[in-house]
């Protein structure tokens, strides 16, 4: 089969959306990178075929000698900034992002470059994934970095940006959820009240710890909370998540 390049992603010169030119409907994305690291941490990921997994779905990997690496994954949606109907999917999407992150952390990965560029939501399902993996790292719960990690300073943590400072980079990753729950909430109309009340508490605790990183709450605590919400005040039992929560609090990362 033939495949042709329909557009690049914006702010992505080597990633392109393509598609097979006897059957336009099989779309799927294309990226050249040369970090090894990207590569090892999208494999790692692909092996948990859970629900709860948000990662870049069906991901494989060609290698070209001397240059680095070909990723292709299917298509993955548009960005939920460009959803045109918000309030049918920013619900889905804000509980999607909570459950993709704890997955994400209790994998022993911390993404590092949260922010709406890099979560798309298929247009067809709804379903959300979280993209971009090139800075990502593999963690585990005492992990500490010290170079800058991020590509968009509203979405950093703000101990990320201080010369030579020791961080959490899983602590870094709640700051920059939260700030993309925000941007969600915004999206959300205000007759979604109980729902944009809900989010608002939530992004409020992951970034009011400006000065104090330990005190937001991880993300798997974060999944409890919306389980909760969602099956007592939206009355919506959410099934299957027990499993990544139970799988949380063996690992350490509650």
């Amino acid at each position: 089969m033939h495949y042709r390049v329909d557009r690049f992603l914006p702010g992505f010169p080597h990633v392109a959306v393509i598609s097979c030119e006897s059957d336009p409907l099989e779309r799927g994305i294309l990226k050249f990178t040369r970090r090894q690291s990207e590569v090892d941490v999208l494999q790692h990921l692909s092996k948990f075929t859970c629900e709860e997994n948000h990662s870049v779905p069906g991901a494989q990997v060609w290698t070209i000698p001397s240059k680095g690496f070909v990723i292709y994954s299917c298509f993955g949606g548009s960005h939920f900034t460009n959803i045109s109907k918000p309030d049918v999917h920013m619900w889905s999407a804000a509980r999607q992002l909570i459950e993709g992150v704890a997955s994400i952390h209790n994998q022993g990965v911390a993404h590092l470059d949260i922010k709406p560029a890099n979560v798309f939501i298929h247009p067809d399902s709804s379903r959300l994934s979280i993209i971009n993996y090139n800075i990502s790292q593999f963690v585990k719960p005492d992990t500490k970095l010290h170079a800058f990690r991020g590509t968009a300073d509203y979405y950093i943590a703000p101990e990320v940006t201080v010369k030579h400072a020791e961080y959490d980079p899983i602590r870094a990753d709640l700051w920059s959820c939260g700030k993309t729950l925000e941007e969600i909430d915004w999206l959300l109309s205000t007759t979604h009240k109980n729902e944009t009340s809900f989010l608002a508490g939530t992004y409020c605790q992951l970034d009011d710890g400006a000065d104090d990183p330990p005190a937001r709450p991880m993300m798997s605590e974060v999944l409890k909370r919306t389980t909760t919400f969602e099956s007592s005040t939206l009355k919506r039992p959410r099934s299957g998540q027990s499993t990544l929560l139970d799988r949380a609090d063996k690992q350490g990362w509650n």
